[in-house]
This record gives C-alpha cells, sequence and structure tokens, in this order.
C-alpha cells in the first residue's frame, strides 16, 4: 500500500492497519519520548481492556525551532494546564 502524497494521518491509519501487536503507539515527531513512555502505556493497557492511553511528553523543540513548532508546544503545555485545572472533558480536550 502506497501513502504518498495522502498525508500523516492516512499513512497512521495504513500503519495501523498493518501493525501485528495488540496495542500501537503513536507519537508525534517532535514529541521527546522518556524513559517509561513505552511500559507505563503497556502497563494501563494489561490493567485496562479497550482503553486510550494519554499523558504528557515534552515537545523536542531543537536549536531553532520553526514556528509553527514553538507554537504548536506551547498550545499543548496551554492544553495541559487546562486539563490539569479540570481534568473531567478528557481526552475529548486534547
Amino acid at each position: 500500500m502506497t501513502t504518498a502524497g495522502v498525508g500523516s494521518n492516512h499513512a497512521r491509519v495504513a500503519g495501523a492497519a498493518q501493525a501485528t501487536g495488540e496495542v500501537v503507539l503513536v507519537i508525534d515527531d517532535d514529541a521527546l519520548p522518556t524513559p517509561g513512555l513505552v511500559a507505563g502505556h503497556a502497563r494501563h493497557h494489561r490493567e485496562n481492556n479497550g482503553i486510550v492511553v494519554y499523558g504528557y511528553y515534552p515537545v523536542w523543540l531543537g536549536s531553532q525551532p520553526p514556528a509553527t513548532t514553538r507554537l504548536a508546544a506551547r498550545w499543548y503545555e496551554d492544553e495541559l494546564n487546562a486539563v490539569a485545572a479540570d481534568p473531567s472533558p478528557g481526552f475529548n480536550q486534547l
């Protein structure tokens, strides 16, 4: 299956469709995975069936990030602060 020219979301969906594992972990290319990320997700999935796991990850800004990456990082931090203040919307808020 080719995904050239059809966008990153289509590529994610195509990749997930081809996956052979029980869990697919998708992170953005500007995310900075920290130790324990995969183990933490796996633990939550072992303990709970049919869930979506989301949580904090720092955004990698590099030495000279483009303005769009800086804006996305600021938006992400603002959204997480809003969830911390009122977690009731949960996943729908992000």
